[in-house]
């Protein structure tokens, strides 16, 4: 079914989506079948008549000299095809595979393999980051043909006789659609790989650009930028479910490909940022049935030397190798890889998916953690030598984002058949990168622990699952909205340990605290009766952030299971609230001329056609960026679906304008068709979204923001109703020049301002906090745990 996106402006104020009739043809298929041998002809596509041409010469008679030659050459052909082969052979539909090559492809993508033997028109659709984007340097930049979805299309175009090759659809401008120009059926593919998108994005584009040619096959991988903020993996593992439910439910089927290996400075710890992540992918996978490659293998990557003794120079190799393909001249960027790195990539999702990924020389399995008091752990495994020969392994535990290994056996040597325990300890680090990054994970009691092994000239980075023993505190880490009297965060306490445990507890958060006791039986899940009064809305701040401590003792050892948390109250219209520079995690003073308070505030109104907001600039001084002529930068994130909708997962993208120093009206970028919430699927049209700077009395600069009520169609819009609620953020930047010897200019964090700056993303909908349609609010929160 096609997915009509309508263009919207005042003149067409609801733009309900259409759903189009089933196509029934999307591409031209010429096929030229010879006997029972497939063999095809290539020739240069040409257009095709829909029927015959008219001959403008009737045919010759039998008895004229023309029709006489013409039967003799007959006869002739006739004697030279009797002479041929027999070839009367069993027709085939897949090419040199083995029968067991073709049960793996049937059972990992069934309806895949029938319909590509069949030959029937074939869409693919490839969603993911900058990396499926093929992000580069050079001519090869987002040209989509080169990069490992269009190689893995390729492969299977080659495989099953799709002689018109490949064709992308809507290339990137500039770039070609297919490489070669003969005729013949097509696999077609959608890139849509955005830079700087993470899973919680995947939605936006498979439910409008995605499902607006009914894709046969869905290639997703995301995961650098999930690694790089420090999403939470329980919340990266449910939008990825979400993506799952909704392709299978549109008649598509799916690969998961967990993302590429990242080597930047330092590289122990850089190879291991995405790990966790594709592990998760691979648990997904595995519990839906899926088709998983991790994209992060190293074993066709890398080679070791067999002479290659000193774990240092092993590893040493590894980098150096890896870092071949990210070879950008005078760039240096290690996480974008160049068409080198997709050619490999694309062979091996074909060649995964006929005969399974290549197997190690050793396996890993039991493996623990052991939190330790000092913010320690230890970590224990087991590793077994699965070859016929003795093995010398190296082991080299890489740094995660929240551990960094202290001491481990960096070589041990194993007989054939035999394993060996292994033990490794770690201590806290402080966490790196954008967001915010929990040490110990939310969702389950596992610390997903990444090793480099090497062996037999292999090498390959193994994700070990550790079990957290002896207890460990699972959080539901989902925003709440509306809360009035209490915060009482899910919990659980989780026994891990083969034996009964038995302790306490202690909570505190602002200035609060509460305790009690635990006993429970080998495997028990416990809740913890964590509970704290909310403050009064009517005289604590708009906005503010603090920790939640956890202390749980268990015998003589007390473990921390910290998380942060970012309560704001609910705006009403006409409400002005202080905006908090980044520095702060606190509502800071109304801004005010009079007292010499200096800042920003946010003040919205509504009326039945438009929403407004005012930005009140106090004691700024705007300046003009020479380069781009710029001083001001406005995001505004808004998540308009229903009340209901709005309180369960989905994701924004920002409106951003951007304006000069002077008086007068800035510029709004191109606004996607999900801006407004996951469900949205509109082309607006931004010209009728406004944003106009001016200067009042005592040096107050305003900026006005005028959005068309008929922009968030999806919302009911019942103005003077506390529960008739938008999800709103706005951060404002002013750019500043250089600020001393060495340091840049630019938008920088003590001249940026927002209305809430928790640890989710800024495009997640749980990021947001709450305007009420009313111009009294109700007394209610909202608490963002993290």
């Amino acid at each position: 079914m096609v997915l009509f996106q309508r263009t919207l402006s005042q003149a067409r104020p609801f733009p309900l989506l259409e759903l189009a009739k089933p196509r029934t043809a999307t591409l031209a298929v010429f096929m030229v079948l010879i006997s029972a041998n497939p063999l095809f002809c290539q020739v240069t596509a040409q257009p095709a008549p829909t029927k015959p041409a008219a001959s403008s010469t009737p045919a010759p008679s039998p008895d004229s000299p023309l029709g006489q030659n013409a039967t003799k050459l007959a006869l002739e052909a006739d004697k030279v095809e009797a002479s041929l082969p027999d070839t009367d052979l069993p027709r085939r539909a897949s090419f040199e595979l083995t029968p067991e090559q073709q049960d793996h492809f049937k059972k990992l993508l069934p309806n895949t393999y029938r319909k590509l033997s069949q030959r029937q028109p074939f869409h693919i659709v490839a969603l993911g980051d900058s990396v499926v984007n093929l992000f580069g340097y050079d001519e090869d930049n987002e040209n989509w043909l080169k990069g490992y979805p269009a190689i893995f299309a390729k492969e299977l175009a080659n495989q099953f006789f799709y002689t018109g090759g490949v064709r992308i659809i809507k290339p990137s401008p500039g770039k070609e659609a297919k490489d070669m120009t003969y005729m013949g059926p097509e696999i077609t593919l959608r890139n849509l790989g955005r830079g700087g998108k993470l899973m919680l994005h995947a939605m936006q584009a498979l439910t409008t650009y995605g499902l607006e040619n009914p894709p046969d096959l869905v290639l997703v991988s995301f995961g650098i930028n999930d690694a790089t903020f420090g999403m939470d993996l329980a919340d990266y593992a449910a939008q990825l479910q979400e993506v799952i439910d909704t392709t299978r439910a549109s008649g598509a089927e799916l690969v998961l490909l967990a993302p590429t290996l990242t080597v930047n400075d330092p590289p122990e710890a850089d190879l291991a940022l995405t790990r966790p992540y594709a592990d998760v992918m691979r648990e997904v996978a595995a519990d839906n049935n899926l088709f998983f490659v991790d994209l992060g293998d190293l074993q066709s990557l890398a080679k070791i030397p067999t002479d290659l003794s000193e774990p240092a120079a092993m590893f040493e190799s590894v980098v150096s190798q890896y870092r071949r393909f990210f070879d950008h001249a005078d760039r240096q960027d290690f996480t974008h890889g160049r068409a080198s790195l997709h050619a490999r990539l694309g062979q091996r999702d074909f060649q995964e998916l006929l005969d399974g990924p290549i197997p190690s020389p050793w396996a890993v399995d039991a493996a623990t953690v052991t939190l330790g008091a000092g913010d320690t752990l230890t970590l224990s495994y087991r590793i077994s030598n699965t070859t016929e020969e003795t093995q010398t392994l190296t082991l080299l535990p890489l740094v995660m984002r929240g551990w960094k290994p202290l001491e481990a056996v960096p070589q041990i040597v194993i007989k054939p058949g035999k394993s060996k325990s292994v033990t490794a300890t770690y201590a806290k680090r402080e966490s790196h990168g954008l967001g915010h990054f929990n040490a110990l994970p939310s969702g389950a009691p596992v610390l997903r622990v990444p090793i480099l092994i090497s062996a037999g000239g292999a090498a390959r980075i193994a994700d070990l699952r550790a079990t957290i023993l002896p207890v460990c505190v699972l959080w539901k880490c989902n925003t709440t909205f509306n809360a009035e009297n209490t915060f009482a965060p899910e919990n659980i306490l989780v026994n891990t340990s083969a034996t009964a445990v038995k302790g306490k507890w202690e909570a505190r958060w602002m200035d609060q605290q509460c305790e009690g006791t635990f006993e429970t039986a080998a495997g028990d899940r416990t809740p913890l009766e964590i509970r704290f009064p909310l403050p009064d809305a009517a005289k604590a701040p708009h906005r503010q952030h603090g920790k939640l401590a956890l202390i749980v003792t268990a015998g003589t050892t007390s473990l921390r299971f910290d998380r942060e948390v970012e309560l704001t109250r609910n705006i009403a219209l006409k409400e002005a609230v202080p905006m908090s520079s980044y520095t702060v995690q606190a509502s800071p003073a109304m801004p005010d001329v009079a007292s010499g308070t200096n800042g920003v505030s946010f003040k919205a109104d509504a009326d039945k056609d438009n929403l407004f907001m005012t930005f009140e600039i106090i004691g700024q001084s705007l300046q003009d960026d020479p380069i781009t002529k710029n001083a001001w930068a406005l995001d505004i994130n808004i998540d308009a679906r229903s009340y209901g909708k709005r309180l369960t997962f989905g994701s924004t993208d920002p409106l951003r304008f951007t304006g000069p120093a002077a008086d007068g009206p800035g510029k709004i970028n191109s606004i996607p068709p999900w801006a407004f919430g996951t469900g949205y699927a509109a082309q607006f049209d931004e010209n009728f979204v406004k944003a106009n700077l001016t200067s009042g009395a005592n040096g107050v600069r305003r900026l006005t923001v005028t959005i068309p009520r008929a922009y968030l169609y999806l919302h009911d819009w019942t103005l003077g109703n506390g529960n008739s609620q938008l999800g709103i953020n706005a951060a404002l930047l002013f750019w500043q020049p250089s600020p001393g010897p060495g340091k840049s200019a630019g938008y920088l964090e003590d001249t940026s301002f927002s209305l809430i700056r928790s640890g989710r993303h800024r495009d997640d909908a749980q990021a947001l906090t709450v305007l009420e349609l009313t111009e009294k609010a109700t007394p209610r929160w909202t608490i963002n745990l993290y």
